[in-house]
């Protein structure tokens, strides 16, 4: 975290996510560090990722039942691993806002044997089938709606929701198609701040391909997310420009996210392996039917293969 710095994570939040990270077996694949650029405090979530390949997630079920923080993960665990068997990553999301822990959202994303778009979606209805989610034909509705090759690339369940919704990550969509597909679908959000996240990303990234966060239960719900990913961001001191001129960072966090942009490979302690970190991408948000534009940057530590022959 001493990469990313204090103006993004302050030294309480950090020093709360090193020791829950720190009490977690060594078995993820990944971690991500999620950072809200326009508020003070430097206030993060942290997620770490699980790899069905590499046996990540079967590891972890075994530590789990041990900690009484994580009994309901290990149940869901349990009884997802039937439901969701075509799932190759499994990551769970912790926020760090609070004086405690949250307990975790969960997410997935399809593994290689998912090629079509069709099994995409059965695999976001099998993650709310594990959860209760009601979404009774929402999800059939959503899939006639969007247009080809548009698809989920991940699925979660928001545990901080006071409802439960299923969060879905949807690729093959360019910035400039966002504000048609969503008006395709119906969704009910504020349409005149859509407009103006859509021109925000086009600045900071052209037309390049982007993810759409939609949510859902037995609706849409008018909240989205517009992910940007880190190739497409090329002009780091546009970007931050842009974003405080939107009011979405303070002159600290934008000083800290450029700093912060680069990918960088690093030697991974202990190990002798290696690891890559830097920004993995930018998110643009609107949480509700209210205007109020948010900004996000997520961070990711990957392990990378040692081909010297050391496990990483």
């Amino acid at each position: 975290m001493s990469l990313i710095g204090p103006n993004l994570i302050g030294a309480a939040c950090a020093r709360s996510v090193s020791a829950f990270a720190a009490s977690l077996p060594d078995v993820a694949s990944g971690h991500v560090l999620e950072c809200r650029l326009g508020e003070a405090g430097g206030i993060c979530d942290y997620s770490f990722v699980l790899s069905r390949g590499n046996g990540g997630l079967d590891r972890f079920a075994a530590f789990v039942p041990e900690d009484p923080f994580w009994s309901q993960t290990a149940e869901v665990i349990r009884s997802a691993e039937g439901a969701l068997v075509d799932a190759g990553l499994i990551w769970l999301e912790v926020d760090f806002g609070a004086k405690e822990p949250s307990r975790p959202s969960f997410f997935v994303s399809h593994g290689p044997d998912l090629r079509t778009r069709a099994e995409r979606f059965d695999l976001a209805r099998a993650l709310a089938g594990v959860f209760d989610v009601s979404l009774r034909d929402a999800l059939d509705t959503l899939m006639r709606k969007l247009p080809e090759p548009v698809a989920p690339k991940q699925a979660g369940i928001m545990a901080g929701r006071s409802g439960r919704q299923l969060r879905l990550v949807l690729d093959g969509i360019k910035v400039s198609q966002v504000c048609a597909m969503l008006a395709r679908i119906g969704w009910p959000g504020h349409a005149r701040s859509l407009v103006r996240v859509s021109d925000l990303a086009r600045q900071l990234a052209g037309d390049a391909s982007c993810r759409v966060d939609l949510d859902l239960d037995e609706r849409v719900a008018p909240s989205v997310g517009l992910e940007l990913g880190y190739p497409a961001l090329t002009d780091p001191e546009r970007v931050v420009r842009c974003l405080e001129a939107e009011g979405l960072c303070t002159p600290d966090t934008g000083s800290a996210l450029h700093l912060a942009m680069s990918r960088r490979t690093l030697a991974k302690p202990r190990t002798g392996g290696r690891i890559d970190f830097g920004l993995n991408h930018l998110k643009l948000g609107l949480r509700s039917a209210a205007a109020d534009i948010q900004a996000k940057a997520y961070f990711s530590l990957v392990n990378l293969p040692d081909f010297q022959g050391n496990s990483v």
